[in-house]
């Protein structure tokens, strides 16, 4: 009871519903009564005194996560604090992440108005290839797109969702490549832009269409973009086209509150004939919008060095025989190998015009290696943004450190996906799997799995600061995030359970804060695949959606002028 509350004697003049009944009780005459009252408080006469223990405050439990449980069904966890305990509050609206197959449209993001949300993408058909249709030889359907249904579901208590708003997408998939449909529609986490002159809450989704050329009967796969206002309302992107181009592919890095780049990995048809063939064409092309999607502009330039891949470049003029081996065949396929392999991580702004991104950066060397080896360098390159402009180039001399040059092989799948990045604000945290180009070990990027990741920080790009290591083998450690403004929060495996680990020296250090589950799949590495389980699936992301109170969280505590124009940015 809390003794230092009013009324303390009978003049008391307080006027809430605790100190009312205390009075009440005084005037009974009993020496001694108590009563709880509707409001939640205690009151108390003890003797000559009144006293009054106010209702307990209702805690919100803001803290989320999911994942596949040991009987193979979802789960979704949450938590009032990083140092108490998660609870179970109920399953996933879908079924398609659990026996196993978990990935990362099943994790809960924000919406920034203490709501989150999950998208399932769902495979519903194929779609022929366009260059088919065009080409004068006729030929079969070789290459095809997967159509893909993106349903966005939100939750304010973990126990049950909603539809939010459903897209479909058209997912290019040449022959050469399996890819993944899971990644097709991707929705950014909520924010708060400007829209004519007014704050307002906005979400957005990127994804593949399938669009016709005017006048051609052929088309194109290029994203799309969809922006939704908190009231429902929104518009669709106006984004540019590029002729005969498969997006099979795409980011989209949030560079402040309503300023986007949309990063786009293209593909080829891998047979002949097709008109795409002898076309200039790049690895990877990219959109900039300073109005929440509204419109789009071409970025300046993608180059990040003079002899990336990444340059326009045209096939070899010999064509294929159709079956696979001839020179244009070859070079598609070593094409497409090279756009599967460039990556942009997540964008790391250090201010109103510039910004950060871990890359990992693909080179031509059909010539050299006979159209068999793709090689990479993983990079940091600096985002510097204007009005219509982006420009995209490298830090120093682009090589992360010396000891990570140049990938080649099954190296360069092993690190062609580096790690991730979190922004501080005033600068970059991100990590690497610890691969060694080159390793006279020709096996050693199987090993990637159970060496834990490298942590590095740069402020501008160019300076490095080694920080440290994760403590667990990346196998068994989530992704890092912000939880308040200087608490990094990561979800690892350890001891038989799901743990939340949290450093507030950004993460030079780590102490064991709360338990999200005994009863998650524990993480294991794929002897098969070992690049697969590089990357701890279950209960591997906790995100804030709330305080205890219930007011909604920035999703960058850390630096919330990233995700709200209510903050200044630097400049």
């Amino acid at each position: 009871m809390d003794f230092n509350k009013h009324p303390h004697h009978r003049g008391g003049n307080g006027s809430n519903t605790g100190d009312r009944q205390a009075r009440f009780l005084d005037g009974l005459g009993a020496p001694a009564l108590r009563s709880r009252n509707l409001d939640g408080s205690l009151s108390v006469k003890v003797g000559e005194r009144l006293y009054v223990d106010p209702a307990s405050q209702v805690v919100i439990e803001g803290f989320f996560t999911s994942g596949v449980l040991v009987s193979g069904e979802s789960g979704v966890f949450t938590s009032d604090s990083p140092l108490r305990a998660f609870k179970p509050r109920g399953r996933l609206p879908f079924s398609s992440v659990e026996g196993g197959n978990f990935q990362d449209q099943g994790y809960i993001a924000s919406h920034s108005d203490a709501t989150g949300y999950v998208v399932d993408n769902q495979f519903t058909g194929f779609t022929p290839d366009f260059d088919v249709a065009a080409n004068a030889g006729g030929g079969s359907t070789l290459t095809m797109a997967a159509i893909v249904t993106g349903a966005v579901y939100r939750t304010r208590n973990g126990a049950a969702f909603s539809t939010d708003f459903t897209v479909y997408s058209c997912r290019a998939i040449p022959e050469a490549m399996s890819g993944s449909i899971l990644d097709s529609v991707r929705v950014m986490p909520g924010q708060y832009v400007l829209v004519d002159g007014v704050r307002t809450g906005f979400r957005g989704a990127s994804f593949v269409t399938l669009e016709a050329l005017d006048g051609l009967g052929a088309g194109h796969y290029w994203p799309n973009f969809l922006g939704v206002k908190r009231d429902n309302t929104g518009w669709n992107g106006e984004l540019l086209g590029l002729p005969y181009t498969m997006i099979a592919m795409h980011q989209l890095l949030v560079l402040g509150p309503g300023r986007y780049l949309l990063v786009m990995r293209c593909m080829r048809s891998v047979r002949r004939p097709t008109l795409s063939n002898n076309l200039s064409m790049p690895v990877a092309v990219a959109q900039f919008t300073k109005d929440a999607g509204r419109t789009w502009d071409a970025v300046g330039s993608l180059a990040a060095a003079a002899d990336e891949f990444a340059t326009v470049m045209a096939f070899p003029q010999q064509v294929g025989d159709g079956a696979g081996v001839g020179e244009s065949d070859r070079y598609a396929k070593y094409f497409n190998d090279a756009s599967f392999y460039t990556s942009f991580s997540a964008a790391a702004p250090i201010s109103a015009t510039r910004s950060l991104a871990l890359m990992m950066v693909t080179y031509n060397d059909y010539a050299n290696s006979g159209g068999e080896v793709v090689p990479g360098q993983p990079m940091i390159g600096k985002l510097r943004t204007r009005i219509k402009v982006v420009r995209i180039d490298t830090a120093g001399a682009g090589s992360i450190t010396a000891a990570q040059t140049v990938f080649h092989g099954r190296q360069l799948e092993g690190a062609a996906s580096l790690g991730d990045v979190l922004p501080t604000g005033d600068g970059m945290l991100f990590w690497l799997r610890d691969v060694v180009a080159d390793d006279p070990d020709e096996n050693a990027w199987q090993q990637t799995p159970s060496k834990p990741y490298k942590i590095y920080f740069t402020a501008n790009g160019a300076d490095l600061q080694f920080v440290g290591y994760m403590p667990f083998p990346a196998y068994r450690t989530g992704v890092p995030c912000y939880i308040d403004a200087q608490t990094i929060a990561c979800p690892m495996y350890a001891d038989g359970a799901h743990w939340l680990y949290l450093s507030r020296d950004r993460m030079a250090t780590w102490s064991r804060g709360a338990l999200i589950t005994r009863s998650g799949s524990p993480p294991v590495i794929n002897e098969a695949d070992p690049i697969s389980s590089a990357t701890m699936r279950n209960f591997a992301k906790v995100t804030r959606l709330c305080t205890d109170t219930g007011a909604p969280i920035n999703s960058h505590p850390q630096a919330p002028w990233i995700m709200d124009c209510a903050y200044q940015a630097p400049q």
